[in-house]
Formats: C-alpha cells, structure tokens, sequence
C-alpha cells in the first residue's frame, strides 16, 4: 500500500473522536432517531424527574420525526436489501454459515415484525392526550412549568420506578425501529475500511465513485487534536474543512497545517 491507502498507527493506538456526516436524507434521519433513542437510553439510568424530562422530551422528538418521514418504507427496503445481499453469501464456503444465517434470521425478523403492522409506526400513541398536551407545552420556553401543568407536576413527583416503567411502555411501538436502526447502522458503519487521507492547508476535497452508494462518512481524529471537521458535500463530491477554535467565546478558523485523519466511506 502507499499514500493514502495505508492505516495510520497512531490512530490505532491512541483515543479518537468520529465525526459522522450523512450523504443522503435517509441516513440524516437514521442518525437522529439513533442519537434520540441513546438519549432515552441514558436518561432512564437518572433516577431524578430531570431524568425523566429529558427522556419524554427524546420520545416526543421521535415522534415529531416519524410524522415528518416515511421511515417505516425505507426501512423495510434497506432490511430487504440487506438480506438479499446475506443470501447470496450462503453459498460462500469462506462465511461462517451459523453467523449468516443467524444475522438472516434477525432481519428477517425485524422485517416481517413491521411489515405485519400495517399501520404508522406509534400509531398506538398519537391520542395520548397526557403526551399529547406535553408537546404542545413543550414549543413554549419554559412552557412545562408545575403551574403550566399541574398533571405533569404530578407525574413527574411519582416514585422513579413508576416513572421510568411507564416511558418503557410507550417506548414498546418503537422497539422493531430501534432495533432496525442499530442493525442497519451498525452495517453501514463497517461496509467500508477507513483509510489514511491528507488535508493540505487543513482542506479536503474528493470526488466520489458514481457507481457506488454512498451513505454516510466517518472522520476519526485523535482525540487530542485542537482541530475538527467541517463537512459538506454528497454521494458524488466532499469537501473538508479542518477547524481551530481557541475557546467557545471565539470564532473558528481554518488551519494552515496540513493534516492527516482516518476517513471511511460507508455504502449500503
């Protein structure tokens, strides 16, 4: 290997941030379900009322999001995809065939748990009316305030484990798209090898192979480096800009060193 092909060892052995960068809406949108299904996650380990608003708060996101898009469709495509690309590996004498047919058991249960659902994802929710007024609240600043909302009040001086069971219940419509999300993801990430890039001047462009489905970026940089990435482009082009920041108070700009990174381009 030479150039830009090889791995960069110091990437290897020491922490590092990834910055990921969607090349499509689809995946912009995965991406934020992800993140707001993980903030629940964390948020229901505090056992403090401050814990559970900002877990109602991801759950409401997730529901403003899913009446925006037809996620459940593009799902369901990339779960067929995707198991149409493990079924042709079943007759490869080189893939582990109880690992394969594992993970092909999992899609297809994943694809035929919200195929059978006819109906929108968390349709079960959308006349909740404690959620429901909750949302409407929750566009005002500060809207959610005891005396704003009493019944809220109320709920949230409720024990923590009545709390948390309860956001656990009306978090089950959206398990099969949570699970979906991770096992798609998780597939998007590792499609590709990263490989070692170089930003003159701390700039970076590069044109992408128009044959392939390109999905998302992954940019890994150690995670004691003064500089972060600014990024735009799409499925045929990037540009990446790599910033410094003295302190939050003051205004990035561009680095004039050049600089080295790991990038992985990840297709479906």
């Amino acid at each position: 290997m030479t150039g830009h092909d090889k791995p960069m060892s110091n990437l290897d052995i020491t922490p590092v941030v990834i910055y990921e960068y969607p090349l499509n809406e689809k995946i912009r949108t995965f991406l934020r379900l992800e993140s707001l299904f993980k903030q629940i996650a964390y948020h229901l380990r505090n056992e403090s009322h401050w814990g559970s608003q900002a877990a109602l708060r991801a759950l409401l996101d997730i529901q403003e999001l899913l009446g925006r898009n037809d996620i459940k469709n593009e799902i369901l495509k990339e779960l067929d995809h995707q198991i149409e690309s493990m079924e042709r590996l079943q007759d490869n004498p080189d893939v582990d065939a109880e690992q394969l047919n594992h993970l092909l058991d999992k899609l297809r249960f994943l694809h035929d748990g919200l195929y059978a659902d006819k109906q929108p994802i968390g349709h079960e929710l959308r006349n909740n009316e404690f959620l429901n007024s909750l949302r409407q609240r929750m566009t005002l600043p500060g809207g959610t305030c005891d005396f704003d909302m009493p019944g809220y009040h109320f709920w949230l001086n409720q024990p923590s484990r009545h709390r948390a069971r309860q956001i656990l219940t009306w978090l089950e419509p959206y398990d099969l798209l949570n699970q979906s999300l991770h096992q798609l993801l998780k597939h998007v990430r590792e499609s590709s090898m990263p490989r070692e890039e170089l930003a003159e001047d701390g700039f970076f462009q590069k044109a992408l192979s128009s044959g392939k489905p390109f999905q998302m970026l992954r940019i890994s940089l150690s995670s004691d480096t003064a500089l972060y990435p600014e990024i735009s482009g799409n499925r045929q082009r990037i540009s990446i800009r790599f910033m410094h920041q003295e302190t939050a108070d003051t205004r990035p700009v561009q680095t004039g060193d050049d600089v080295r990174f790991m990038m992985t381009c990840c297709v479906f």
